[in-house]
Formats: structure tokens, sequence, C-alpha cells
């Protein structure tokens, strides 16, 4: 994904912020720049920008709230990014 706006992350690098929070600190990507899907998951991002309610002040870390989701993608992890179904995901295992 590509960022659509300026994002900084905060002193203790925990969260992304737009330009101009006061808690801004480190430029992390500028418009146009590819942000990889895990910092995507990890900071909230959503579409090339952060979430409304992080603009708007409210709550603290995304990555909070999106960790229960985060669990069930890597329980799901078979090393399968090609996006086929083999069926054959965890042959080996147990045997």
């Amino acid at each position: 994904m590509q960022a659509k706006e300026r994002l900084w992350l905060t002193a203790d690098q925990a969260r992304v912020v737009p330009e101009g929070h006061k808690d801004a600190a480190t430029l992390y990507a500028a418009v146009g720049d590819e942000i990889p899907a895990s910092a995507a998951e990890r900071y909230g991002i959503v579409n090339g920008a952060v979430t409304k309610a992080l603009k708007a002040g409210e709550g603290g870390e995304p990555g909070e709230k999106q960790a229960g989701k985060g669990e069930d993608k890597q329980a799901g992890k078979g090393g399968n990014k090609g996006g086929k179904q083999d069926g054959n995901q965890h042959a080996g295992q147990g045997a």
C-alpha cells in the first residue's frame, strides 16, 4: 500500500500519527512511499492513512485494538503466500 498522507512516528516509535499531531517526532512515510503490510497492521494504517480515531486524538495505540485480529492471522500462517490453496499446508507436521 502507498501512503496517501505524510505519516509520522511518535518518539517511542509505538504509534504512527498524521502530520501536525502533537506527538509526531520522526517522519515515517511521505506521500507515495510504500508501506509494508506488516507496518500497516502494526500501526493501524488503512488505505495509506492513519485511522480517523487517531486523527481525532482518540485511543492510544491502534496495535492494541488490532491484536486480536493479528493473532488469528498468525495462526493460519503456513508459508503459502501465493494465495493458492493446495490443502497440504500442514503436511509433515505431527507425523
